[in-house]
């Protein structure tokens, strides 16, 4: 028998503004899907982005065979067009390229891609106020940021990892998302809104250990005697 301890040994943090392929125009791409918003799109433009950030100073850090990488939590931005209207829809498929995909499936991958690491569902309900920054209006949202924070780490969106894997130096990811018709990334006119993209990782550890050791002697019952207590009749 053997109990689990749980050990951090590190937490992880991109900002979207961060992104190595900022303003870059050669990080989105055409990434075909089979759902009723690509396929009746007619503008047939690019509905992915690449993003790629750097990582520094945890190379040294020890992990064995049993650690585990772990979204912590993640904000998906909503993108609009240039008359500040919410341009896109449905979900937006998170994939990540470091991670093993053995034992990861996804039926848009079809088992041939990076694994997907996480799917947001864009809030339908949710627009901004506002028409441009050259107005001085405050822009917000009509309802509460949609960030996801993962209840449940030790089971949720965690991934088994190899003990080299903080000696990466770069984490990349890509977005790919859903418009309305006629809509696609723009960038630079987006990069505002994948500025607004986080996401948070905690890096930690499972230490086994025997409850039960296996070079305990076996007892000799016969020798113990009798362990249940005797009957005792004619009790008054």
């Amino acid at each position: 028998m053997k109990f689990i301890k749980y050990k951090q040994v590190a937490r992880i943090t991109f900002y979207g503004f961060d992104d190595l392929n900022s303003n870059n125009a050669s990080s989105v791409y055409t990434e075909p899907l089979n759902s009723y918003r690509f396929t009746n799109n007619l503008a047939a433009g690019k509905n992915a982005k690449r993003m790629r950030f750097q990582i520094k100073g945890l190379d040294n850090v020890k992990l064995s065979n049993n650690a585990r990488f772990c979204i912590e939590s993640i904000n998906i931005p909503i993108i609009y067009d240039t008359n500040d209207d919410r341009k896109s829809v449905a979900q937006t498929i998170v994939r990540m390229s470091n991670l093993s995909s053995i034992n990861c499936f996804d039926s848009h991958g079809n088992g041939q891609t990076d694994p997907v690491i996480f799917t947001s569902q864009t809030h339908t309900y949710q627009q901004r106020l506002g028409t441009d920054e050259a107005d001085n209006v405050m822009f917000q949202n009509t309802e509460p940021a949609n960030v996801f924070y993962n209840p449940y780490p030790e089971i949720l969106y965690n991934f088994p990892i190899s003990s080299n894997f903080l000696n990466n130096r770069y984490f990349d990811f890509t977005l790919i998302m859903q418009f309305l018709t006629g809509d696609f990334i723009d960038i630079p006119n987006d990069q505002r809104y994948f500025d607004m993209f986080h996401i948070s990782f905690i890096v930690y550890d499972l230490d086994e250990e025997e409850l039960l050791l296996t070079s305990t002697q076996d007892v000799d019952f016969k020798k113990v005697g009798e362990t249940l207590p005797r009957k005792i009749n004619n009790i008054r």
